[in-house]
C-alpha cells in the first residue's frame, strides 16, 4: 500500500491511539483473566472475506458496533505492518513462542517456501497473528481467514450474484451497470490473485470458511447478528468439547 505523504500525519494518529488503546484493553484482559471467569468471546476473532458489491465492509461494521469491536481492514492492517515503530509496539506484545506456533501452523497450509521468500508476508502475518491474539477483533481480508487459529475464530465469507453486487456498484458509484461489472471482476480478480500468491490456496474454496453468507435477501444487521450468533455457538461446542476430552482423561 502506497501511503501519500499528506496523509501520513493522519495514519500516525489514528493507528497510535488505536494502539494505545489497545494496549489499555489489553491491561484490562490480564486483570479480568486473574480475577475471574472470561467471556466465551473475549479472546476470539472474527476474519470477514468479501466478494466486491456484497456489502462486506457495511456488514463488518454492525458486527463492531453490536460487540464494541475493533474493526482492522486491508489499509490499517498494511500500515501497521509496513510501520516499524507501530509494528513492534503490538507485535512485542505477544512472546515470540506465540508467532511461531502460528507460522508453524501457517507452514502446515502453505508452500514451504512461501514464508521464506516474502519479507511482506512476514510483516503481515505477525500483525494478523497479535491482532487475533488480542481478541475482540474483526479482520477484514487481506488472507487472515488463512492464518488465525481456526479454534478461536469464526472465520466468514460474504457474497451475493453477480447481478445484485453489480447493481450495488452502479448505484454507489453512479455508474453504468456495465462499467460496475468490470469494476466488481477487477477488484475480485485482485483478491483473488493476493490469496494465490501469498497462500497458494483460491479464495473459491469453501473449505477456509466457517460460514459463508449469500446476503441478496439480508440486511447489514440480519447477517451480522448471524454471525455473531455462530460465533457464539462454535466457540460453546468447542469448550464443552475441551471439558469433555478433559473428562476422558
Amino acid at each position: 500500500m502506497t501511503i501519500k505523504q499528506n496523509d501520513q500525519l493522519n495514519w500516525d494518529r489514528l493507528v497510535k491511539s488505536q494502539v494505545a488503546i489497545w494496549e489499555v484493553k489489553q491491561k484490562i484482559q490480564k486483570r479480568r483473566l486473574s480475577s475471574g471467569p472470561k467471556s466465551v468471546l473475549s479472546k476470539s476473532v472474527i476474519t470477514i472475506s468479501r466478494t466486491h458489491g456484497a456489502g462486506g465492509d457495511n456488514i463488518a461494521a454492525e458486527i463492531a458496533s453490536l460487540l464494541k469491536w475493533q474493526i482492522y481492514d486491508r489499509e490499517l492492517v498494511e500500515y501497521i505492518a509496513q510501520t516499524c515503530q507501530i509494528r513492534n509496539r503490538i507485535v512485542e506484545c505477544f512472546d515470540e513462542r506465540k508467532l511461531n506456533q502460528t507460522h508453524n501452523w501457517v507452514h502446515t497450509l502453505l508452500d514451504k517456501q512461501v514464508l521464506g521468500m516474502e519479507k511482506y508476508f512476514r510483516l503481515l502475518h505477525d500483525v494478523i497473528v497479535a491482532i487475533a491474539e488480542q481478541g475482540q477483533a474483526i479482520i477484514i481480508g487481506r488472507g487472515s481467514n488463512f492464518i488465525v487459529e481456526p479454534q478461536n475464530s469464526l472465520r466468514v465469507m460474504i457474497t451475493a450474484p453477480m447481478n445484485w453486487r453489480v447493481n450495488n456498484i452502479a448505484e454507489a458509484q453512479n455508474i453504468t451497470a456495465k462499467e460496475a461489472k468490470k469494476v466488481v471482476a477487477l477488484v475480485d480478480s485482485n483478491r483473488y490473485a493476493f490469496v494465490d500468491r501469498y497462500f497458494h490456496r483460491s479464495a473459491n474454496d469453501m473449505t477456509a470458511y466457517d460460514l459463508v453468507l449469500n446476503v441478496e435477501h439480508l440486511s447489514s444487521t440480519v447477517a451480522a447478528k448471524m454471525i455473531i450468533n455462530n460465533l457464539e455457538i462454535k466457540l460453546q461446542a468447542s469448550k464443552a468439547r475441551q471439558m469433555n476430552e478433559r473428562l476422558v482423561v
